[in-house]
């Protein structure tokens, strides 16, 4: 199938060939520093490993990476890659006092030949290795490497390290972006065909997310996918207990959130809503906030217990009444109401139909 995949790459043919570009004018001798930047499960190594596939032969691939680990490792994907440049590298790095030395025997290493060097998952970087890519970026445009960063662009807030990094970056020579967007509806329908999913449904779940769709494609049944759910309750136990506790109010509130009522009504503070827009679960909208995916929802509420889902069905109804309650909410609350009656039985109230999720 390949959702951005193994088999075959979709919808990322512009990307590719910008990638091979870069590549030809690298391997000439005008070298590349690439910021690759998409959503989580947007496929940014799908298509950097698509690349590296192609010239494996042609010229040295070395592929370092970050981790999700509460104390990153430094330097971790110049370790990655140390075997393969070089035992003087190793020994400077062995003895992590002299990171000058380790940068300029980096820099000279990878200028020795034609190289495409990729460091994955920046968003989870240590400072070292965020300086480590500055001093890179800053140098590799006169020589014939090609130095590919992964990152997370939805999880960077206007504090993240690895933001002020990329502003060091801006206007450097040889540095260029490339952003992965979402499937289109298109797409969708292309993957979608042959199965019992409603392609229409499917992408209005998904938001055209890559990973997503072919974890619901894989799954063929109705619910969330369990790698989906691990993924989304993975970003949530990264969340303060306050942020956590927004998104659980946003998730009882819908998809589109007004944030009058979610900060006033149930007591949710700015900076929680704040930190939910920071890690990428929340996106701004004009009345407030939404759900990046419907599928990140479902999988909150899936989270909550049902007698914290009632007592938060409640809150709404109560906050409406407090405030005054407008005609055009009298269906949203009823189904609010029902929730909160279902959920206090002991029961799941299903409201409407899915076709997918």
């Amino acid at each position: 199938m390949g959702v951005g995949g193994r088999a075959h790459l979709v919808e990322r043919e512009e990307q590719l060939d910008a990638l091979e570009r870069l590549f030809a004018r690298a391997v000439a001798g005008s070298g590349a520093t690439v910021l690759l930047a998409g959503e989580a499960g947007i496929g940014k190594t799908a298509l950097v490993e698509a690349f590296c596939k192609r010239h494996v032969t042609d010229c040295r691939v070395l592929v370092g990476r970050c981790d999700p680990l509460s104390t990153p490792r430094p330097l971790g994907p110049l370790l990655d890659i140390a075997p393969r440049l070089g035992s003087r590298l190793e020994v400077l790095l062995g003895t992590g006092d002299r990171p000058a030395l380790v940068f300029d025997e980096a820099l000279k290493q990878l200028r020795s030949e034609a190289t495409v060097v990729v460091f994955e998952d920046l968003h989870w970087a240590d400072e070292a290795t965020l300086d480590i890519v500055r001093f890179l970026g800053r140098r590799l445009a006169d020589g014939q490497t090609m130095f590919v960063c992964t990152y997370r662009d939805d999880e960077l807030g206007p504090s993240h390290p690895l933001r002020v990094a990329l502003g060091d970056l801006s206007g450097s020579p040889g540095v260029h972006r490339i952003a992965l967007p979402p499937l289109t509806a298109a797409a969708v329908r292309e993957l979608a065909d042959g199965t019992e999913f409603d392609p229409v449904s499917l992408h209005t779940l998904t938001a055209g997310n890559p990973f997503f769709v072919a974890e619901v494609l894989a799954a063929a049944e109705d619910g969330i996918p369990a790698t989906v759910r691990d993924a989304v309750f993975a970003r949530l136990a990264r969340l303060s207990d306050l942020g956590r506790r927004a998104m659980e109010v946003a998730a009882v509130f819908g998809d589109r959130v007004d944030l009058g009522r979610l900060l006033h009504g149930l007591g949710v503070e700015d900076d929680a809503i704040a930190e939910c827009v920071a890690s990428g679960m929340l996106i701004p909208s004009y009345i407030g906030v939404d759900f990046r995916h419907q599928l990140v929802r479902k999988a909150v509420l899936d989270s909550i217990a049902p007698s914290t889902r009632a007592e938060l069905h409640s809150k709404v109804l109560v906050s409406a009444r407090r405030r005054g309650i407008m005609p055009d909410e009298l269906a949203e609350l009823a189904e609010h109401a029902e929730f909160a009656r279902g959920f206090r039985r002991g029961t799941r109230v299903r409201s409407g139909s899915r076709t997918v999720g």
